[in-house]
Formats: C-alpha cells, sequence, structure tokens
C-alpha cells in the first residue's frame, strides 16, 4: 500500500513538472479572426506561432468545429531551434450555403513534449475562426469601450450583421455606489449592411469607482454595462512622531496614514531608509497592509549610537510611491527629564497639601512662603 501509494506521488509530480516547464513554449495569434460571407469565396488566414523557448519539433496543426470540412492546412509544421516565430497557413472556402448568423471553426496547434521520454505532456493553442453571415432580419452586436481621463469617453461599437441598414444610437446612464449619477446620450448613425461605425459621448467625472449602463437602440435594443475607474488611488502621509529615545535604545516610529479612496487599497508596505552624514545605515520595511481612509502604522528602529540621523519614509502601493523625509534625534537626558518630572509632580502635591494644611490651622500667610521656598531648596539639593 505504502508503494502505490508513493508512486502515485511521483507521477503526480512529474507531470505537475512538465506542465510548468511546457506550458508556456509556444503563442498562437491572432487569437480571434472575423471574416464576412461570401459565397464561393476562398479566404488566406494566416496565423503566428511564437517559439518563446526555442524549442525544435514537429507541431501538429488541425481544425475543430462546424467550418472543419470547408478549411485546407498543412497537418504538420516543423519549428526550428532559435525560431523565433514562423507561419501556419490555412485556406477558407466559403460554403455555397450557410444560414444567416454566426458560424465557428477551431485552428489548433500542438506540440508535444518529450519524446524521448516515457512521459510526456500535450499543450495546444486554439485561435477561433468567426464567419458571419448576413441575418434576413435586422441585427446589430454592439461592445462599449470606456477611456477614463480628466474628461471620460464613451464609444460603443456597433457592428450590423443584418441584410437592412440601420439607424443607432445609445443612452448611458452613470452609476456611483449602485446610485444613478448622470445620464448621457451619443450621436445618432446610419450603419449600412454588413458594417460597423461607433456611438460617441462623453462626461467630466471626479475621481472613483463608477458603473456604467448603456442601452443601444437600432429598432431592436442591446444593453451593455461596464465598471469602470477614473483616477487612481492616492495615500497621503499625515504625520511621523517619533518617541524620545536614547543612544542605542529601540526607536518607535508612529506613522499616520490617509486615502479619500472609496474601496480599500491593498498590499500596501512602508520603507524607512536610514542615512548619518550622506553614509547609508539601513533601511526598514514593514509588513504589507490594507488602508482604508486612515491607518496608523508602527516601526522600530534599533538604535546605532548617539547623534542625528536623517530618515525617508517610502509608501508603496499599486506601482506609486509616496515620500516623506523626518529626522531621527537621539537624547542624553531623556530618561532623566522624565524622572525630573516625576519629582516635581509629587513635591507640588506635597507643597499643596502643606499649605491647605496651614490654611486650616490658620497660619500667617508668611509661612506659606517660608514653605515654598524651604521645599524649593529641598528639591534643588536632591536633583543637583
Amino acid at each position: 500500500m505504502g508503494k502505490r501509494h508513493e508512486l502515485k506521488i511521483i507521477v503526480w509530480l512529474t507531470v505537475m513538472l512538465l506542465i510548468i516547464n511546457y506550458s508556456l513554449a509556444l503563442g498562437l495569434g491572432p487569437v480571434q479572426i472575423f471574416k464576412i460571407y461570401e459565397p464561393g469565396k476562398t479566404d488566406k488566414i494566416e496565423l503566428t506561432v511564437f517559439n518563446n523557448e526555442n524549442k525544435e519539433g514537429l507541431i501538429d496543426v488541425s481544425v475543430r468545429g462546424e467550418l472543419k470540412d470547408f478549411i485546407e492546412f498543412n497537418k504538420t509544421l516543423f519549428l526550428k531551434k532559435n525560431q523565433e516565430q514562423t507561419k501556419v497557413i490555412f485556406y477558407l472556402t466559403h460554403p455555397q450555403a450557410l444560414s444567416g448568423g454566426a458560424h465557428y471553426a477551431q485552428l489548433v496547434i500542438t506540440e508535444s513534449t518529450g519524446k524521448d521520454s516515457t512521459v510526456s505532456a500535450v499543450q495546444s493553442y486554439v485561435s477561433k475562426l468567426r464567419l458571419q453571415v448576413p441575418m434576413d432580419e435586422k441585427y446589430a452586436e454592439a461592445k462599449l469601450i470606456i477611456i477614463p481621463g480628466s474628461t471620460t469617453n464613451f464609444n460603443i461599437d456597433v457592428f450590423n450583421y443584418g441584410k437592412e441598414d440601420i439607424d443607432a444610437s445609445a443612452k448611458i446612464e452613470i452609476y456611483k455606489k449602485e446610485k444613478p449619477l448622470q445620464e448621457l446620450f451619443t450621436n445618432n448613425v446610419t450603419i449600412a449592411s454588413l458594417k460597423q461605425d461607433t456611438l460617441k459621448t462623453s462626461a467630466r467625472l471626479d475621481n472613483g469607482l463608477y458603473s456604467a449602463r448603456a442601452v443601444v437602440d437600432y429598432g431592436k435594443t442591446i444593453e451593455l454595462e461596464e465598471n469602470f475607474i477614473v483616477g487612481k488611488p492616492s495615500i497621503e502621509i499625515k504625520s511621523i512622531a517619533v518617541d524620545p529615545f536614547a543612544p542605542h535604545e529601540v526607536a518607535k516610529i508612529n506613522i499616520k496614514l490617509m486615502t479619500d479612496w472609496e474601496v480599500p487599497i491593498e498590499n500596501v508596505k512602508g520603507e524607512i531608509t536610514i542615512v548619518k552624514d550622506n553614509t547609508y545605515i539601513e533601511t526598514i520595511t514593514t509588513e504589507t497592509f490594507t488602508i482604508f481612509k486612515e491607518h496608523e502604522l508602527t516601526a522600530f528602529w534599533e538604535n546605532k549610537g548617539p547623534g542625528n540621523f536623517s530618515a525617508k519614509l517610502n509608501i508603496l502601493y499599486n506601482g506609486e510611491v509616496v515620500s516623506k523625509d523626518f529626522e531621527l534625534v537621539t537624547s542624553k537626558k531623556t530618561k532623566n527629564s522624565i524622572f525630573i518630572i516625576l519629582i516635581l509632580i509629587v513635591l507640588l502635591l506635597i507643597l499643596i497639601a502643606e499649605i491647605l494644611r496651614e490654611i486650616n490651622h490658620g497660619g500667617p500667610i508668611i509661612r506659606y512662603y517660608r514653605i515654598i521656598d524651604k521645599k524649593t531648596r529641598e528639591f534643588y539639593s536632591k536633583v543637583i
């Protein structure tokens, strides 16, 4: 039982390694091809095979789908070593009769690896061929393209796949957080059979996340929806505060960040580079975190000795960097200063208690001054 289990693991690992090694060996383009139907016409279709890993060997070529009987091709292709790319040719002969609508075929190349081994992995690459036959009734397809910017442009490409000319226009509703914000209207265009044209409009929008819902009207309707972003996330370093620290102590660096972006910004991290007298000391890296609205970040630095250190905080996110310079300054009297403040507070409380006691006993005011003078002298004699 144990040996069978070990054998399964070995086979599984071997297959996984082969898939990792060869899954990106080749490439094929273009991945989509579009043709308009003309009975009896022959189209030459040329695809490019990319040899990403400088492989050498035979490539199998095949066709799948309803149009496979109308496509001619060579069934094998020899790929030479160090040949970055090569061509594979297909010939599509349009049938004499096809029903209206879209008809498809898949143009496939397949590599077989490990020809000298008993174990091999196979990877196929596909280009999709679409042959469009005009529809008897009105029929169109559309695609919404959004180009964000200071002015956001909305383009709708409309393809007329019917036999009749069509008049097309569109209404676009802009939503933010599922609430309607604006209503836009495009131009009107007349599109001939088997042609395409573009409906256009634009809007000025603040930075943020939006949804566009379009309805194209050409006698029938097409509904489209796309989410889009105007601007890009930004983070502001609100403050950097360093707790007092003495030489060779650990410095605590408190950082406050803020953003007005509408959704959490993920995979953010901080880097603090420390320099003294133009000499690099070290770089501290924080853990990765997510920020929404505000975020407090704490970093610790093990101080190397007395003096002033220059530091630069970099906040890295989404390929962007925001920076701020600050100073790390050691203090020789950090602990002594805190000790003196505590003594002063204690003496002040004792002094107040003595004064209140004298008042309760009806002592003259001059005694209050004597008490103050006495306590002050005692304090200086202890501290100095």
